[in-house]
């Protein structure tokens, strides 16, 4: 049970046998044993989710858990245990029902030693402490600081939706879309929020509403990540925007950490050997963000390469953009700030590229059109699906649903790409065989895909309250005057429940709540392709 504390005497060997859970927690959150003991830790992961045990060098573990997070898309090879003398003894990744035995001698010194899952995310709640120590007297177990809080499972995972509900800022390490487990996520208040890679030392994106929901993360099912609660505004581009030398090539980055000047992070990193120091501010006025750069001494060119179609407006503060370009002499040092304000729909409401790594903690090596894909194999006894975080009824004034798709072999019977069900009718965008189906509930539109197997296609579905029309390789397919009913239930993409999985590799999916013209299709489609 939770909670449970074991104690053992000195012996030949001491044997403990410790289960993970469902809600991220050990059955055992404390132990004790004698200095110098033979120990012999035996872990069964009863959860669907990945898990390992890490046992740490006293009052080490967050330090542990975020060197973990900052491993990146390198940690699943690692196990995400970070190459660090504060880990004394570390397992795998355990898959769900494996078992695993971690033997060693408790330390001479007596003290209370953390262990912790390091599966990015999961040591904020999933820890205990072994007590190594003789005739010790412990604090009672609801006051004991070395160990998880009587928390139940909901409400852990309520504790852990954080949203915005005053002005004060908020920063939380954890694991999201085009980020991974280097992703910091920082609430600014007042409904400003970003994500930051740590990883990849820059700003990811900027969303405007909510904060995050680590509750579908935290229980493992599924694709997860936290989710941003709100509209993205800004995305950043794929080359890093600040260069630190002569010529374009990719800078190399390195993270060094950051600090908390009045609750808001101040990020340091070198870009080429240059030590940099960045903090991200809320716009004076209220709309947008603004970008603080502080850069030490170089007799290098400095440059920063303004991202287009990113989703902003850039100015910056007392220097110009020319060619979308800031350029400046940090021969002495330098500061500048960019503002960045948003543009009206100019990202969609839902944008998965589909490039993370992982999915439920096994990589993804699979080639999409731009970047990784998603495959979905829906033979699985509960297939894999992803929820998309949209409710169907929020495309009620009309939008548009996008992606790319690419079927191995021909698949008769419904299966669903991006839909949703409400009584018994189904809304969204289906195929079965060569044919590709948007339903509107009652009504409905069809359009068939010719060569369909073997290669990528580009499909889309704009839909209003009088027309539906497909789209197939940047070509309008078929058009339908109809009107349709939007239910009040979630958008999923790979299957709705157990029904209609898919059994196809999809990328770049968007979905909007604004109808796409032909042009803009048309140009999405040929950009995506490189034509």
């Amino acid at each position: 049970m939770l909670g449970a504390v074991a104690a053992f005497g000195r012996a030949d060997t001491t044997e403990i046998h410790l289960e993970t859970g469902p809600g991220l927690k050990y059955d055992i959150t404390r132990f004790v044993v004698e200095p110098e003991a033979r120990v012999k830790l035996i872990i069964h992961n009863v959860d669907e989710m990945q898990h390992n045990l890490v046992i740490t060098q006293p009052g080490a573990r967050m330090d542990i858990v975020n060197a973990a997070m900052a491993m990146g898309a390198d940690g699943i090879a690692k196990n995400f245990v970070p190459d660090s003398p504060k880990v004394l003894w570390a397992t795998r990744l355990l898959n769900a029902e494996e078992t695993v035995t971690l033997e060693f001698t408790a330390p001479k010194l007596a003290g209370v030693y953390p262990y912790v899952c390091t599966f990015p995310g999961h040591g904020i709640l999933m820890y205990g402490a072994m007590y190594v120590g003789r005739e010790l007297k412990l604090p009672p177990l609801d006051k004991d600081e070395h160990v998880p809080p009587p928390l139940d499972a909901a409400a852990s995972m309520e504790h852990m939706q954080h949203l915005s509900m005053n002005d004060q800022p908020h920063v939380q390490r954890t694991f999201m879309r085009d980020c991974g487990p280097a992703a910091i996520a920082v609430d600014l208040g007042g409904g400003h929020s970003y994500c930051f890679d740590a990883g990849a030392c820059r700003l990811r994106y900027a969303w405007t509403g909510g904060f995050i929901d680590t509750r579908r993360h935290l229980t493992g099912n599924g694709d997860a990540f936290a989710e941003a609660i709100g509209r993205i505004w800004y995305r950043s581009g794929d080359d890093f925007p600040l260069r630190i030398s002569t010529d374009d090539r990719a800078p190399q980055v390195e993270f060094l950490g950051y600090r908390l000047l009045h609750r808001v992070p101040e990020f340091a990193y070198r870009v080429d050997g240059v030590e940099v120091h960045e903090r991200i501010t809320k716009s004076p006025e209220g709309q947008g963000l603004m970008q603080h750069f502080e850069i030490a001494p170089t007799k290098q060119p400095v440059r920063y390469v303004v991202g287009s179609n990113a989703g902003a407006a850039f100015s910056a503060v007392q220097r110009a953009i020319v060619y979308n370009t800031v350029s400046i002499d940090a021969t002495h040092g330098a500061r500048f700030t960019l503002a960045m304000s948003p543009l009206p729909n100019a990202l969609p409401l839902k944008y998965i590229t589909c490039n993370d790594t992982l999915w439920s903690g096994r990589p993804l090596p699979v080639d999409g059109v731009v970047g990784r894909a998603l495959p979905f194999r829906g033979t699985e006894k509960k297939p894999q699906r992803v929820d998309t975080g949209v409710d169907a009824n929020t495309l009620a004034t009309g939008g548009t649903i996008m992606t790319w798709i690419k079927l191995d072999k021909p698949q008769d019977g419904l299966q669903t790409i991006i839909g949703s069900e409400a009584d018994k009718q189904l809304f969204g965008l289906f195929i079965d065989g060569d044919t590709l189906q948007f339903n509107g509930a009652k009504e409905s539109a069809t359009a068939v895909i010719q060569h369909p197997t073997g290669m990528w296609h580009h499909i889309a579905a704009t839909f209003d309250n009088s027309k539906i029309t497909l789209y197939i390789d940047g070509k309008q397919a078929s058009a339908k005057h109809a009107a349709i009913k939007l239910p009040a239930t979630r958008l999923f993409i790979g299957g709705i429940n157990k029904q209609y999985p898919l059994r196809a590799t999809l990328d770049e999916i968007r979905i909007d709540d604004r109808v796409w013209t032909a042009d803009e299709i048309a140009a999405m489609y040929k950009q995506e392709a490189g034509q």
